[in-house]
């Protein structure tokens, strides 16, 4: 099975209050490119995890050809995306999806998570989609205890855009959210019972597909062999792939983290990048054998073996201040919610 790098890049300084990644800088697009050819060269397959997508964004795309193959990412855009002719041919070409980030059904909500007051742009950007683009269209939701009460009515108001998939992401604690909304914006146990039996209860009715990201954990209720498939291919007997066939490169340090979404957590990072070769600290994958409570004697520990290891360890951070590999996944949905979906879980 072929390592993927994912190469990890802020080019955005729009300064979201929920951006997991608000601490890192841009790099140099030459810089990257030499960083992508150094590690092909190697017979790495290659991503690029970028923030705003620009001119520059898609030619290095071309390059990774990360979206020509079959691939379980998307390309995630903002309302200023506006590619000329040349450039949404080839983007007519791939077979990914175009994904934008609306975090509220009104524009108070969205301003109230994310911090901008580019909802009308966001809404205008979904109406025309269809007239200029052949791709599929999805839409990010960052669900946090801010605008947990919103979610049901953003369903219902997600239908109006032809939507191909809305994608519920839960709000971490790290980044710009540490400073700019605290914990208490945090998902609490009952704000994700809420969102599982929504998501349970209306998912077979609305038009477009209602997924929850892989973050979230392990559920299997609604998908009863869930894996973590981001930007690398899934890897048989485990939820989590990082560290395993996936690492990521923090651009503006060359930090390597196990997972691009733990690069945005200091203290997750396992080794560095010289510029040539990948320097790594041997033992990430021995918390596979040193995972906590409640996924220590869990019924499903040897299918999931402890989840999403971000979310698992984002949590512990939240509850206890300090980072920890080993950390059992204490809001596991299907601890949370139960095997029938309603709860409580095996262990609970």
């Amino acid at each position: 099975m072929k390592t993927t790098i994912t190469l990890v890049h802020k080019n955005c300084d729009r300064g979201c209050r929920i951006c997991a990644y608000g601490g890192m800088r841009a790099v140099d697009y030459g810089e990257v490119r030499r960083t992508i050819e150094t590690l092909m060269r190697q017979n790495y397959r290659v991503h690029l995890y970028d923030f705003f997508v620009k001119k520059e964004s898609l030619a290095l795309f071309r390059l990774t050809r990360q979206f020509e193959g079959k691939n379980p990412g998307w390309l995630n855009v903002t309302a200023e995306f506006a590619p000329d002719a040349g450039d949404v041919a080839y983007l007519n070409s791939l077979r990914t999806a175009v994904a934008i980030s609306l975090h509220g059904s009104t524009a108070e909500v969205h301003k109230r998570s994310s911090g901008q007051d580019d909802y009308v742009a966001i809404v205008q950007f979904l109406e025309s989609f269809h007239r200029r683009f052949e791709l599929r269209l999805g839409l990010n939701y960052v669900v946090s205890h801010a605008n947990i009460g919103d979610l049901e009515a953003m369903l219902s108001f997600a239908e109006r855009f032809k939507l191909d998939f809305l994608e519920l992401i839960p709000l971490g604690f790290s980044g710009n959210a540490v400073h700019a909304l605290g914990r208490d914006a945090v998902l609490t146990a009952a704000d994700k019972r809420v969102v599982h039996a929504l998501v349970t209860q209306r998912r077979a009715m609305l038009p477009y597909r209602l997924e929850l990201d892989a973050i979230w954990g392990p559920d299997f209720v609604n998908d009863p062999a869930p894996q973590c498939r981001f930007f690398a291919a899934a890897v048989p007997g485990t939820y989590c792939n990082a560290g395993i066939n996936h690492w990521a490169i923090r651009l503006n340090d060359r930090k390597v983290f196990p997972c691009p979404c733990m690069a945005s957590i200091d203290a997750l990072a396992v080794g560095e990048f010289d510029g040539e070769k990948l320097q790594l600290e041997p033992n990430w994958l021995d918390h596979k054998t040193k995972i906590e409570a409640p996924c220590a004697g869990c019924s499903k520990f040897s299918e999931c073996q402890g989840g999403c290891r971000l979310t698992a360890m984002s949590e512990h951070r939240v509850a206890h201040g300090s980072d920890n590999r080993y950390a059992g996944f204490s809001g596991c949905l299907y601890h949370l919610a139960g095997p029938n979906g309603v709860g409580p879980g095996d262990i609970l």
